[in-house]
């Protein structure tokens, strides 16, 4: 059927191996293709209640024609199934492309212009006020960067990718803490993670949002991940603080990861509260190591 494209009779469809069809009381069935043997895309099951007698050449020819015209326009909603998902990656490439040119550079030529005139401040309150305001920008410029990153790479259900990997984890841990944590992935992580040091990282994070979620009593939570010389994981949450954190918290047990890599794993105070996970470990020799792009700050 499928190599000629030719319709199939069934004798008697209670002998067919599926019981939704013989306990039903079909009896004579036909199979036609949809499509052409080229490109069949299904086949279309009918079947007689009662009725001995197959189905007749004239009915064979009528359902021969709905077949096909049931593939023309099964192709046609593919095409238009394609044709908007052009339309979209378009408007994301679009996006980013503005994002990058535009938001980005204003962004990072505003910082530059505060900090030339952070020199000229003698108010040391002052001072620290645009340095706070330099910082953000900062931090802006790398989660803008971030969403550049996945809207020109948009996730794919079943994508194997360490960032569609990071934000499938965190995703699945919203339940258990009660809210959506906000993500920032910076640096060329799918590029420059090898795959074991990756695995690490996924267990390191699902692990310390499982404790987020258990001990800090938090309403907000963060995780940034960066890949430099170094790659470098935080999860920040506004919770009750590094005390409700217990041995069987298995802060340990992250820190033996770190330490297996030749890195670090330390658990603090937030500057404004919370509790602030950092687990870090080298990505590239001591001799090749950048010092700006070392640690996630």
């Amino acid at each position: 059927m499928y190599r000629n494209g030719e319709a199939v009779s069934i004798p008697d469809l209670r002998y067919a191996d599926c019981p939704m069809l013989s306990h039903h009381g079909f009896r004579p069935g036909l199979l036609v293709p949809l499509g052409t043997p080229a490109r069949t895309r299904g086949v279309l099951l009918l079947g007689k209640v009662g009725a001995r007698s197959p189905f007749n050449e004239a009915t064979r020819r009528m359902l021969d024609a709905f077949s096909g015209q049931a593939a023309v326009a099964l192709e046609l909603a593919e095409a238009q199934q394609d044709a908007e998902r052009l339309v979209v990656l378009e408007d994301r490439d679009r996006i980013a492309k503005d994002l990058h040119d535009v938001v980005i550079q204003r962004l990072f030529a505003s910082a530059m212009t505060l900090m030339s005139t952070l020199r000229l401040i003698d108010s040391a309150e002052a001072g620290e006020r645009v340095q706070r305001t330099i910082d953000d920008l900062d931090d802006t410029i790398r989660e803008i960067r971030s969403t550049v990153f996945a809207l020109q790479h948009p996730n794919i259900p079943g994508s194997t990718s360490l960032r569609g990997r990071v934000l499938a984890s965190v995703e699945s841990a919203i339940h258990a803490l009660g809210f959506q944590p906000r993500v920032c992935l910076d640096g060329p992580i799918d590029a420059a993670v090898p795959e074991e040091v990756g695995d690490q990282l996924l267990a390191v994070l699902g692990e310390g949002l499982a404790n987020v979620a258990r001990h800090a009593q938090a309403s907000e939570a963060q995780v940034s991940v960066y890949a430099g010389a170094r790659l470098t994981l935080l999860i920040t949450d506004d919770g009750i603080g590094i005390a409700g954190y217990h041995r069987s918290s298995g802060l340990r047990n992250l820190a033996g990861r770190a330490e297996a890599l030749g890195g670090e794993f330390t658990a603090e105070p937030g500057a404004t509260g919370g509790t602030v996970l950092r687990w870090s470990v080298p990505l590239r020799r001591d001799d090749e190591e950048q010092s700006h792009g070392a640690d996630l700050t």
